[in-house]
């Protein structure tokens, strides 16, 4: 199996990432801002 490489979040995601909350978060960007990941990040928390 292919594992990605290892990612680095950047201070935005940082900010969602270290303050999670209860409920549904509406994460909103462009293409490729990286909101997968930040969500990821979340839900692994």
């Amino acid at each position: 199996m292919k594992t990605l490489a290892q990612v680095i979040p950047t201070s935005e995601q940082l900010a969602i990432i270290s303050h999670p909350r209860a409920g549904i978060q509406l994460i909103k960007g462009a293409a490729g801002s990286g909101k997968t990941t930040t969500a990821s990040y979340v839900a692994s928390e």
